[in-house]
């Protein structure tokens, strides 16, 4: 049996990496979700049990990747198959943001620990901003599986961001500051994610607190 006999064995490319894809947002979106529970409930070990199932992120990332490789490697080798590079491009667009979200969101959940530690109150619209970027994570998986448009993603996005934001003005302590910066960072690997340049990213982020604020929205 010939190489491209054998692939054709396999599962569709696309199914196999939008299947991947989809069990690592959804864990990533749980995780996030787990760590905006435990700052509502004021509750250590939920954000203890939140960081132990972001530092299992890592064995989903590497699933997604390998899946990834060996549809690239289908799709290069079957014509019929080549209708799927679009779609496969925008997974290999999103794996490295996606790298730098996990990472980031391992952190997030740490310095909820510690917020939830140090902090007799929170800020209660830390917890929101948190839950925002959940969700935010799903419309970006949404919109990488269907492709074409990206603005209801991006805004979900820029919202978690710009709640952060406002939590942290006028004054916020270390551990809120810190916890805010990992928002914010993540919402910027995950606009990076649909192929937006860093910086270009990063400004939208920093302007996501002043858009809201002019819509009327504070975390109050």
């Amino acid at each position: 049996m010939g190489v491209a006999a054998s692939v054709l064995l396999r599962p569709s490319p696309l199914t196999s990496a939008s299947t991947a894809a989809g069990r690592l947002f959804r864990e990533f979106s749980g995780v996030v979700h787990e760590v905006a529970k435990a700052l509502d409930d004021r509750h250590g070990d939920e954000a203890v049990t939140a960081l132990e199932r972001a530092r299992h992120l890592d064995g989903q990332l590497h699933e997604f990747r390998g899946v990834l490789e060996q549809a690239d490697e289908s799709v290069r080798l079957v014509p019929t198959y080549w209708h799927m590079r679009p779609a496969l491009a925008r997974w290999r667009v999103a794996d490295r943001p996606l790298e730098f979200a996990v990472r980031n969101v391992r952190v997030l959940a740490r310095d909820a620990v510690r917020v939830i530690d140090l902090e007799p109150h929170p800020p209660d619209g830390l917890s929101a901003a948190t839950e925002q970027l959940a969700s935010a994570a799903h419309a970006v998986e949404q919109q990488l599986e269907a492709g074409g448009e990206r603005s209801r993603a991006e805004k979900a996005v820029l919202r978690a961001a710009g709640l952060a934001t406002l939590v942290a003005e006028p004054r916020a302590t270390m551990p809120v500051s810190a916890m805010v910066a990992e928002i914010r960072a993540t919402a910027t690997d995950l606009l990076e994610t649909s192929g937006l340049y860093h910086e270009t990213a990063v400004t939208k982020v920093r302007q996501a607190a002043g858009e809201l604020t002019q819509e009327g929205v504070t975390t109050t």
